[in-house]
């Protein structure tokens, strides 16, 4: 009888010991699911949109004042697609026509005016009228912010043809850079990014920038540059920063970059004519165009993707830039056994006293270039697209390449 009573009362706590259990589980079930919600859901706005597959539209702005009245220098509109992992970086020149309304009614002015003379978010809200579309985040970075973040990533990598030199006094502007391969501190790129003294002007300058961030997107995915992605340095690069982000979002927006191929990026500007009004220059957006652009953006990016098709060999153009006799055909000789490449010319560069190898990716696709790369072992990744050549990658020998 004892025995028994000694059974029953056994699996009476084993009941209650599973019921326990049970409700332990299903409490930290609860409490998990709650956390993730809050992670996700809570001031996560970028977050959500990754989840959920949403559109993210951030207008970044870099303006030419440290104070908040400062006039937009450059506006670009970033737009990602989470479903397709890939981005448009859309400029928006500074001459931009716009119609503004006054007390003496609607008169015209330049888009780079209107944040010193209306604010932030009559900003804002003017380029989502004028683009149709809706811009949820913002970014705005001054020249010493831009300076300060090159100089953590520590510089950027880029090719110049030509040398640049303009001195504007009223602007306290001096720019005096040297043609060639060369890293970029924090003066110098702004130098770079900022340069429309040439005969394309502006449009010129935009093309500019596109080339910097394509090289900033391929800088801080190198693994020695692991340090750029800590939680400290984000931070300390955040604070150069006035924006609509937090900081988390700011986190997840950072690991985007960090992931997305450059040949995901897409670069284009916002499609127009040049105008000349009352003794002024303006930029006319066609708005036909640009919703035409927008519809066609993702359809341009598969086809890229595809367009050198499966199994194709990457066309290889070697020019000898450093004056050693035969080095062309000597490396030639490094690409003979494999498949995957095809030299389709070898000879001299426009000059012989390159110091630096350059590998030039001359298509948006820079998986070809990074195969060359693998294949020779040494020069700097360069992307400067130019399908005239019928090539997909140029190697310039530099007097630094080693045998």
């Amino acid at each position: 009888m004892k025995a028994r009573n000694f059974r029953i009362r056994d699996s009476v706590k084993r009941r209650r010991l599973v019921k326990k259990i049970l409700f332990y589980s299903i409490c930290a079930l609860f409490l998990l699911a709650a956390a993730l919600y809050f992670f996700i859901f809570s001031g996560g706005s970028i977050q959500k949109a990754l989840l959920t597959g949403k559109r993210i539209n951030i207008l970044a702005i870099g303006v030419d004042s440290e104070k908040k009245v400062g006039r937009s220098d450059t506006i670009l509109l970033i737009s990602y697609n989470p479903g397709t992992k890939k981005a448009e970086v859309i400029s928006i020149p500074r001459d931009t026509l716009i119609k503004v309304d006054s007390r003496g009614g609607i008169r015209m002015d330049k888009i780079n005016h209107i944040l010193p003379r209306k604010g932030l978010s009559f900003t804002v809200k003017t380029i989502e009228d004028m683009l149709e579309i809706s811009i949820p985040y913002h970014i705005i970075l001054d020249y010493r912010g831009f300076e300060n973040i090159v100089d953590i990533i520590g510089g950027v990598p880029v090719y110049i043809p030509d040398p640049m030199k303009y001195t504007d006094r009223a602007q306290d502007l001096f720019i005096n850079l040297p043609s060639g391969m060369q890293i970029l501190d924090g003066k110098k790129a702004l130098q770079f990014v900022r340069y429309r003294a040439d005969r394309l002007g502006d449009i010129g300058r935009i093309t500019r920038q596109h080339d910097f961030l394509r090289a900033v997107a391929i800088e801080v995915k190198k693994p020695s540059n692991y340090i750029v992605k800590s939680p400290k340095i984000l931070r300390q690069i955040y604070k150069y920063t006035r924006t609509s982000l937090s900081f988390r979002d700011f986190i997840a927006l950072s690991r985007i970059i960090f992931k997305i191929s450059e040949k995901d990026i897409n670069t284009v500007k916002i499609p127009g004519t040049p105008a000349y009004i009352n003794g002024i220059d303006y930029w006319n957006i066609d708005k036909h165009a640009f919703k035409k652009m927008v519809e066609d953006i993702d359809r341009e990016l598969s086809a890229a993707e595809k367009k050198r098709g499966p199994g194709r060999p990457v066309k290889v153009q070697i020019l000898n830039g450093s004056g050693h006799e035969g080095i062309g055909l000597k490396i030639r000789n490094k690409f003979l056994s494999n498949r995957d490449m095809d030299i389709v010319e070898i000879g001299n560069a426009d000059r012989f006293d390159y110091g630096t190898t350059l590998i030039i990716s001359r298509t948006r696709d820079m998986d070809g270039a990074r195969k060359v790369y693998d294949i020779i072992k040494q020069g700097d990744l360069v992307e400067k697209i130019d399908e005239s050549l019928m090539v997909d990658v140029t190697v310039i020998i530099g007097g630094d390449f080693k045998l």
